[in-house]
């Protein structure tokens, strides 16, 4: 996932009362929150709050995002993230949950997890919410009727976006407060994958007049997935192949000029097609992704004149 400033974690920190509502299934009175710095060996989680539900009772509310990663299984992350937030709020309640975005991310994790010492017996055992984004139908997060929830749509199973669409962009243009309307209109579009269902809202709605430039939010968006992309890449190299300092530094640098999420998505994909540094230095010579490196600098570079 992105790093601490995505627009996912930005939503859910503005919009925390609907989140906790419905992660929680309980009216909520307040939310804060807390240090997402975890002692001992620095580890961050992705998000962290205390709420305080309308009966009086206190909880942790932990929630991590996950999407196509070369990173430990989530399980195991989640086991560590879990026993350090409950020995450092012994007091409180914890409830943590895993959103997955991507379609197919997530699909075998239950949630529900153990370790079985002698006699098959049951030694340790956690478990954590786990929603998978991709597979809640758009029109039952509509049903839902908290605004917060809103600019999830295009993380969501989309089948009729022209039956959709326009109801959620009502929902919003509902929205009395202009501050949280601009920022959920803002994070909307930013979460948005599907040029067609983003042409939709820019003909529904003058995102101009609330301040929000929806070219940036394109360029932005697939600055993101860039960057992560080539976080992933470097990381797939580092723990598959272990290359010297050298060239290390040198694929990173050649990451650095590569622009198109096609090239970048065909490298990852190949490197868990190969077994050598050689054949993995082999990948960033080969013609085909210069040449598609070099069409997309010049595609982007077209796209600023026209901006201009």
């Amino acid at each position: 996932m992105a790093d601490t400033d995505n627009p996912l974690k930005l939503l859910v920190r503005f919009c925390i009362r609907d989140f906790a509502e419905w992660l929680l299934d309980s009216e909520v009175r307040h939310a804060h929150t807390l240090n997402i710095e975890l002692t001992a060996e620095p580890t961050f989680v992705d998000q962290l709050f205390h709420v305080t539900l309308m009966d009086g009772r206190s909880t942790m509310l932990h929630i991590e995002f996950q999407g196509r990663s070369s990173r430990s299984p989530m399980r195991w992350r989640m086991l560590e993230y879990m026993s350090r937030l409950a020995n450092n709020e012994r007091d409180l309640d914890l409830c943590s949950v895993v959103f997955y975005v991507g379609e197919g991310v997530g699909a075998k994790d239950t949630g529900e997890h153990s370790v079985r010492g002698p006699g098959n017996k049951v030694s340790l055992s956690w478990s954590y919410q786990v929603v998978r984004l991709w597979e809640i139908p758009a029109q039952d997060l509509l049903a839902l009727n908290r605004p917060g929830l809103l600019p999830l749509l295009g993380l969501t199973k989309l089948d009729k976006p022209e039956d959709v669409v326009p109801q959620v962009v009502d929902n919003l243009k509902a929205i009395s407060d202009d501050e949280l309307q601009r920022r959920l209109f803002a994070s909307l579009m930013a979460l948005l994958e599907d040029d067609e269902v983003t042409n939709m809202i820019d003909a529904l709605v003058e995102l101009d007049e609330l301040g929000i430039d929806s070219a940036y939010v394109r360029r932005a968006r697939k600055k993101t997935a860039r960057e992560v992309l080539c976080r992933n890449i470097l990381t797939a190299i580092k723990w598959r192949f272990d290359p010297t300092v050298s060239i290390y530094e040198e694929l990173e640098k050649q990451l650095s000029d590569i622009d198109s999420l096609e090239v970048l998505d065909d490298i990852f994909e190949k490197l868990f097609q190969i077994e050598s540094v050689d054949e993995l230095v082999a990948i960033f010579e080969l013609e085909e992704i210069n040449e598609l490196a070099e069409e997309s600098s010049s595609e982007d570079d077209t796209a600023g004149e026209d901006n201009i």
